[in-house]
């Protein structure tokens, strides 16, 4: 009878399963051909390829591994940096324009609006759709608003000579005009101004002492910025001084730029009245 054979040997594997001093749970046990954790079929101590990316029993062979890891992490059937399915390519993420349908060409620049009072790229000005004659029309400079004989410079200012008036006299009648007594801080800006001038004007430059101080100070212009450029005539600024009108034997001094006919640069009284040139800058704010 062949069924208490087949008991019997059953039985004999049961007692053997269990028994941890089995050969079954000794040191000459084989490995499994299916790797640890889903680890591609490498072991979990060495990191080699040590599988044939299945067990035998499922079709699998121990002398042709099948797309498992080398000890590098690269397998034939594409990279694997451990972790991932054996002959299953992990996809990499890369860099715009390298295989993943970006661009490195950059967007094009948005198109100006004119009207929002941002000078943007093609505008001279923009003064955000104020009406009247403010020098800015359909977002480009228009020096003829400012009167018959105002000129403009490369870099879209208008300028205009007046007579005549004190310093002090010249920056409030400029500021009423909306703009101010000139300042220049470039070769280029002191010949566009010196075509407004026959004999003299003041221009924008002060020396910060008092009409009556006598000694040198330090010149700036009105608006604040630095007197970075100069253009001053031979011999000046040569501090003379006078004597004040109405103010008995006191002196006044000389501590006021104006821009002589050939175009270069003289100190001046503040208190006695000459020509004087206002420059408007383009309206709205530069992007």
């Amino acid at each position: 009878m062949k069924a208490p054979v087949l008991y019997g040997a059953i039985a004999l594997c049961l007692i053997a399963c269990s028994r941890p001093d089995s050969a079954l749970f000794g040191p000459d046990a084989p490995e499994s051909s299916a790797g640890d954790s889903g680890s591609g079929g490498t072991s979990p101590t060495t990191g080699g390829a040590e599988t044939s990316g299945g067990s035998l029993a499922q079709g699998g062979t121990t002398a042709e591994p099948n797309g498992g890891t080398d000890a590098g992490g690269t397998s034939a059937g594409g990279t694997q940096p451990g972790g991932g399915n054996a002959g299953e390519p992990t996809e990499m993420p890369g860099d715009a324009g390298e295989g993943s349908g970006g661009s490195n060409t950059p967007p094009d620049p948005p198109m100006p609006v004119c009207g929002n009072g941002i000078i943007e790229t093609g505008e001279q000005c923009d003064d955000a759709g104020q009406a009247g004659m403010d020098g800015c029309e359909k977002c480009q400079v228009n020096c003829m608003h400012f009167g018959a004989g105002a000129v403009k410079s490369d870099d879209h200012h208008c300028y205009r000579g007046y007579d005549e008036e004190t310093f002090e006299g010249a920056v409030a009648a400029c500021k009423e005009r909306g703009a101010h007594l000139v300042t220049i801080t470039s070769a280029a800006e002191n010949e566009v101004v010196s075509d407004l001038v026959n004999s003299s004007k003041f221009i924008g430059g002060w020396e910060d002492l008092g009409l009556m101080e006598e000694g040198q100070g330090d010149y700036g212009w009105i608006t604040g910025e630095a007197l970075s450029y100069t253009n001053w005539a031979q011999g000046e600024p040569d501090q003379d001084n006078f004597s004040c009108s109405g103010w008995g034997n006191q002196r006044c001094y000389e501590h006021c730029l104006i821009m002589n006919g050939q175009g270069t640069w003289e100190d001046h009284r503040c208190d006695q009245p000459d020509g004087y040139a206002c420059e408007w800058e383009p309206a709205g704010v530069v992007k």
